[in-house]
């Protein structure tokens, strides 16, 4: 054994001396070309350059003058040029070289800062580098090179320069040097001129082949050398690596930069994995578990995360176990769409338990242990049940509109003055940002006699949450109408441990900041389940509300972005303005209050939405406390509710629940006899009022309203305007635009036929409320991310948006290949995302899309007369699927293409870090993606909305055809 030892140690020896011999024989060949700079910056500007011979040759004549502080550095940058050279051999010789001194890998921490460049608040604007050839992977190049500047409107003498700062071990601050933030604040009188793009350059260097993990802390994106996009951790969540391969070599880390203040930090880091035998997967904590009710489990679901850290195989889940009191329950999970986690992925797997109802006959908390079993091994984590009683708040967990499992708090009513009831109605109270959904919940206390009393007289009180900034609008929306619908549900099965059930169709709708906004808009949008509003400090529409959401202020693209196209992006959101949608509430008892010195809000967001509800006669109460700011505990006295619980608002509580509902009548008669108005951008968004509920518009995301009048008992007349299909759900006769009809039972739908008569729904290709837009309607139910496996790299483009959902709004997002779903999985009950090439389009078309509102040529695609080729061409668009589900395709021409694309699913910066795709985003966008790096949306060569018959539209596209 010894003597076999020996021989293969002098053999290595051997070939080690032969090969540094021949390294050092060509020497003179690498030497004798010229050296710019014979600096380690020097080596790598010409590296960077690819001028790789320079690099070599200053690399080479560094270390024949015996430069020791760097050399492992000199001897990995040196290889790093054999290898642009193609010379294999001699880069490996000078990697083990470099080793000895280095180790696996080295972070350089120094790293490169490019900016501050203008930017806008949305998700998408212009990135001022895109008009250098490549972008910022060719300005990177000059980063070594004295005197370089590029231009900046942000900085005197409007140039800018890259700095080096040094990464600490808190991450790298970065400060732009000689910009006035305070004086451009000043004279543009917008704080949100402080909100700046730029760029930082790290360098990573390999002496052998190796896989990494690798997360970046507080940026929108990150690349490692041009080719590998990862998501950033904007919230600083630091639980998600994204693994890698890479050669031997130096590599480069381009990191995008975005910040709403004078100065930045993030913080990249690199994992080595040692490990050969390392499974590479990793199942999470629970970040929230449901809560037993006094020994009771009302909740069955459990999201898990696990992370596939492999960066080429797919983790497959065998088995989930969850133990308790020493019993094993088998966790459920959809296994038929859902194949596994693909290389890279982090998911939040819905699980269900199906739990004994009586846990505990004393209220305790019990630990469980989950155990996760895969094709890699198995991993156990450890938790606790919490327990409380009836008279706490309690947490609850439940499956979301989007097949995630998301949790609310709820309380049960604080007492039951009237007798026991079958059912009571539901304070639906929404916190503002940052705020947990339990503290939410447990801001409606009191004190009473020396003691804490938490809750509503007579009404549930329910504080659901969502990650992310939704703002209540959108997913934050239906998050909470789901919520509301649990509750209902198991409050109403459990009767015998609850005094009543919570009533999903008598709800006040209230919050507080980001909440009070809240409470306008699900009481707008779901105004015949309102019985009243509370809005506490609530602003009216976040793009009016500060600085965080300005439209088109100081954007890159403002320049060029046609007014048509600025029309449409800001259709795809208007549904989410309170102001325009008060009239839907007007019947509805409201309390609107603020703090006098309140400057977080504004007083004057509440003021108006006050006058605009005034002029309306609606039964409206307006409130500005004096000495008040944004928050307070104490109102009149110490602990008597303060900001959302105290006696103003416990009286205006206990006057709409006692009523309970019913209508109120006064001498101008009752709350069901006055005329009402139903206001509406986007029907897919907007609940009915007084059983009338629009399906399609006339012209789509334009202002639609219907007058409604009560004429008589059961009788109703209705005037529309751009109103082409409607339900009518309450029973009675009815006058629409002066035709008559009778509305039995099971209600009713009718449209507007060709010859302005109100007929039957109509035969054919319609849209409907399952298949209107705008793109983010496709995540507002389950959903899958499908890659075509002709077109490999659609799978890591999958991956870079499943882990998007994770990461922005804690969202289930599977990825499974077109194979999977064409070999016979069951996806009935999901909308589909389809990432591919132009190639994929008849791949897709032919498996799943009902109808193509867009046709394909030989050289692109034609929407109406608009023809489009380009190289650099990308399409995303609705499309309606065979199974009457909402189809939406990402197609790239190119990779470049289908990257430049994926941009627009790039989130902004908190507080405004939006779920991918939420934001301005219509239902279909042809983009040049070469352009719309340079310019923004304005790179849009047409966008617009498709038609109630899924065909092109002027009267609502960008572009002329």
């Amino acid at each position: 054994m010894r003597s076999t030892f020996f021989v293969e140690f002098v053999v290595i020896l051997l070939l080690f001396e032969r090969c540094h011999a021949e390294i050092i024989a060509g020497y003179s060949e690498w030497t004798a070309v010229s050296c710019p700079a014979k600096s380690l910056s020097g080596v790598k500007n010409s590296l960077v350059g690819r001028k790789c011979d320079k690099a070599l040759s200053c690399a080479l004549q560094l270390l024949d003058d015996g430069e020791t502080a760097n050399s492992g550095i000199l001897w990995s940058l040196a290889g790093e040029a054999f290898t642009c050279l193609s010379k294999a051999k001699e880069a490996s010789f000078c990697f083990q070289q470099s080793q000895s001194s280095l180790g696996t890998f080295h972070l350089n921490p120094d790293w490169h800062c490019l900016g501050p460049f203008i930017i806008g608040k949305p998700e998408l604007d212009a990135d001022p580098l895109a008009g250098r050839s490549n972008g910022i992977f060719n300005v990177s190049s000059y980063r070594y090179r004295k005197g370089f500047s590029i231009l900046s409107e942000l900085a005197p003498d409007a140039t800018i320069q890259w700095s080096k700062v040094k990464q600490r071990q808190e991450g790298v601050v970065y400060q732009p040097d000689g910009v006035d933030f305070n004086d451009l604040v000043r004279s543009l009188g917008s704080l949100g001129i402080l909100e700046w793009q730029g760029w930082a350059v790290g360098e990573l260097v390999l002496t052998t082949p190796s896989t990494l993990l690798t997360q970046c802390l507080g940026v929108v994106a990150f690349y490692v050398n041009a080719a590998n996009k990862f998501p950033g951790d904007v919230y600083f969540r630091d639980s998600t690596f994204h693994p890698i391969r890479l050669e031997a070599g130096f590599h480069q880390i381009y990191v995008k930069l975005r910040s709403a203040k004078p100065q930045i930090m993030f913080r990249c880091t690199f994992k080595l994995v040692k490990d050969s035998q390392d499974p590479l997967f990793t199942v999470h904590s629970p970040k929230f578990l449901p809560d037993m009710v006094d020994g009771y489990m009302l909740s069955q679901y459990i999201p898990l995360g696990i992370d596939n850290r492999h960066p080429g195989e797919w983790l497959t889940i065998d088995k989930i176990e969850l133990t308790i009191k020493k019993s094993s329950i088998e966790g459920h999970f959809e296994k038929s769409a859902f194949i596994g986690i693909a290389p890279g992925q982090s998911i939040l797997l819905p699980v269900k338990f199906a739990f004994d109802r009586r846990l505990s006959d004393s209220c305790r908390s019990l630990p469980i242990q989950i155990t996760v079993t895969t094709s890699r091994g198995s991993q156990t984590i450890s938790k606790e049940l919490r327990c409380r009683t009836k008279s706490d708040s309690f947490l609850f967990t439940f499956l979301d509109h989007d097949g995630s499992v998301q949790h609310a708090a709820a309380l049960h009513p604080l007492q039951m003055t009237k007798g026991k009831r079958s059912e009571c109605p539901t304070v639906l109270s929404l916190h503002g940002t940052s705020i947990s959904p339990q503290n939410q919940a447990d801001s409606y206390k009191q004190m009473v006699k020396g003691r804490y009393v938490f809750g509503v007289e007579n009404a549930w009180l329910l504080a659901p949450t969502r990650h992310g900034a939704h703002n209540w609008e959108g997913p934050g929306a239906l998050t909470s109408m789901a919520a509301l619908q649990a509750l209902a549900s198991f409050t109403s099965a459990d009767s015998s441990l609850f005094d009543c059930a919570a009533s999903s169709s008598k709800v006040i709708f209230a919050g507080h900041s980001m909440g009070g906004h809240g409470a306008w808009h699900l009481a707008t949008h779901y105004p015949d389940q309102a019985i009243g509003v509370i809005s506490l400090a609530g602003w009216i529409r976040k793009e009016s509300y500060g600085d965080s959401n300005l439209f088109f202020r100081h954007d890159v693209s403002y320049s060029f972005v046609s007014p048509a196209l600025k029309s449409i992006l800001e259709n795809t959101i208007a549904e989410n303005d309170a102001d325009r949608h008060v009239s839907n509430i007007a019947h509805v008892p409201i309390l609107a209050r603020i703090g006098a010195n309140d400057r977080t809000v504004h007083p004057i967001f509440v003021r108006q939405m006050y006058r605009l509800l005034h002029d309306l006669n609606a039964d409206v109460s307006y409130h500005e406390l004096p000495g008040k700011e944004h928050w307070w505990w104490d109102t009149e006295k110490e602990n008597d509710g303060g900001a959302v619980n105290d006696a103003q608002i416990r009286k205006f509580m206990k006057v709409v629940i006692d009523k309970d509902g019913q209508e109120s009548c006064s001498k101008d008669g009752c709350d069901q006899e006055r005329d009402v108005t139903l206001t509406l951008q986007n029907p897919a968004s907007q609940g009915s009022l007084r059983g009338v509920h629009v399906l399609l518009q006339k012209i789509p995301f334009r202002s639609t309203s219907v007058h409604i009048r009560h004429s008589a008992k059961d009788g109703f007349e209705l005037q529309t305007e751009n109103v082409q299909c409607l339900r009518l759900t309450q029973k009675g006769t009815y006058q629409i635009d002066g035709h008559a009809m009778g509305v039995q039972d099971d209600g009713k739908e009718m449209c507007l036929n060709d010859k302005a008569e109100w007929t039957l729904p109509p035969t054919g290709l319609t849209r409907n409320m399952r298949t209107l837009g705008p793109a983010r309607r496709v995540f507002e139910a389950p959903f899958l991310l499908v890659f075509d496996p002709a077109w490999p790299q659609s799978a890591v483009q999958a991956v870079y948006l499943a882990n998007l959902f994770q990461s922005l709004s804690d969202t289930y997002a599977p990825v499974v290949s077109l194979t999977h779903l064409q070999e016979g999985a069951d996806y009935a009950d999901y909308n589909l995302v389809m990432i591919g090439s132009r190639q994929s389009l008849s791949h897709y078309k032919h498996a799943f899309i009902q109808h193509m509102p867009f046709q394909e040529t030989p050289n692109g695609l034609r929407i109406g007369s608009c023809s489009f080729a380009r190289d650099e061409q990308a399409l995303l668009s609705l499309v309606p699927l065979k199974a009457d589900r909402l189809g939406l395709l990402l197609i790239g021409w190119t990779e470049r293409a289908i990257q430049g694309l994926l941009a627009l699913a790039d989130p902004t910066i908190p507080p405004m870090a939006r779920s991918p795709f939420s934001n301005l985003i219509p239902d279909f966008i042809m983009m040049d993606s070469d352009q719309t790096e340079a310019k923004g949306p304005g790179g849009f060569q047409c966008a617009g909305f498709w038609s109630n018959h899924w065909q092109w539209d002027q009267m609502t596209s960008s572009c002329i055809c």
